[in-house]
């Protein structure tokens, strides 16, 4: 039996987001899949926080996978932790694992609707009437998210410390470093050659 899908979320220690992944979390496991979160703070900062240690503790009661992640100087814990869920590459995971994004306060309802394509380079859950493709969800192997991402490091702090840098140094538009990610993300599709055989739902 092959493994579960894994959820690519993040969150830094805005208790907006941190506060709703352990309901998060048990939600995808109810439906079969494998919730990862990449948190960025060290596990110290996030135990000395009041809400970040019971995230910690509910999280680990429920063995969700855990990435910290340090912050980068010069930009937003929030962008870092938003990027990093394009990086399933420098996680350490198989080849062949698949990987799909989401968000943090998104929340699953049935188990019917997540189903990978093995079949495609990457499945893109999209919306009637746009062409554009949405953080949630795009769903790939890790193989196929290193060949669209092309990370500098196998270390994923200075993987998206490079592409920050790249892309968002001394930017000052709050509402593009807002939707950088999905930037960064349509930019690398358009130019992918896997896309070709993605699968859209």
């Amino acid at each position: 039996q092959s493994a579960p899908v894994r959820v690519i979320m993040a969150s830094d220690l805005d208790k907006t987001y941190s506060f709703f992944l352990p309901l998060t979390a048990a939600l995808w496991q109810k439906f079969g899949l494998a919730p990862w979160f990449n948190l960025v703070g060290s596990r110290e900062e996030w135990s000395s926080s009041e809400t970040g240690r019971i995230v910690l503790d509910e999280l680990e009661t429920l063995k969700v996978d855990l990435k910290f992640i340090d912050p980068i100087d010069g930009f937003n814990t929030g962008t870092v932790a938003q990027v990093s869920r394009l990086y399933s590459a420098c996680l350490g995971l198989t080849d062949f694992e698949v990987c799909m994004t989401s968000d943090a306060d998104m929340w699953p309802l049935t188990r019917e609707f997540w189903r990978h394509v093995n079949s495609a380079s990457m499945t893109h859950w999209t919306f009637e009437g746009n062409n554009s493709h949405f953080i949630c969800y795009e769903s790939a192997p890790v193989a196929a998210w290193r060949d669209l991402m092309k990370p500098d490091s196998t270390d994923i702090r200075e993987a998206i410390r490079a592409q920050l840098e790249l892309g968002l140094k001394g930017q000052t538009d709050t509402m593009r470093v807002w939707c950088y990610d999905e930037e960064l993300l349509n930019g690398k599709l358009r130019s992918w050659t896997g896309y070709a055989n993605s699968s859209k739902l």
